[in-house]
């Protein structure tokens, strides 16, 4: 296993399941300009619908590309609407805070 491994690993799994992740700023600093090796999963990654839970941004741009969703009112209630509407699984990508899963369970 290596790191095409790994990119190939998630460049299939992204196509089945919408992904949604807390660390949008460490993400969209390279992927909406990625090149080369990366160009396949960051097309991919680029166009997908992408959600930011936080308190404190208003906005979450994403180079030319569509920006992620701000959510930061009622999380469990967000999460619910995103799993009721049509579309895929959801996925977290980036770190979690113990004190963000109860409101992921509290939406199930």
């Amino acid at each position: 296993a290596g790191p095409d491994d790994a990119t190939n690993f998630v460049t299939e799994y992204s196509t089945k399941h919408d992904a949604g992740f807390e660390q949008g700023a460490m993400f969209a600093q390279y992927w909406p300009e990625a090149h080369g090796e990366d160009i396949e999963f960051a097309h991919r990654l680029n166009s997908l619908d992408k959600f930011v839970v936080s308190s404190t941004l208003t906005e979450a741009p994403w180079g030319e590309w569509e920006p992620a969703k701000v959510i930061d009112g009622n999380i469990a209630e967000e999460v619910r609407a995103l799993k009721r509407a049509p579309g895929k699984d959801i996925v977290i990508l980036g770190q979690h805070h113990p004190g963000e899963l109860p409101a992921q369970r509290e939406a199930d």
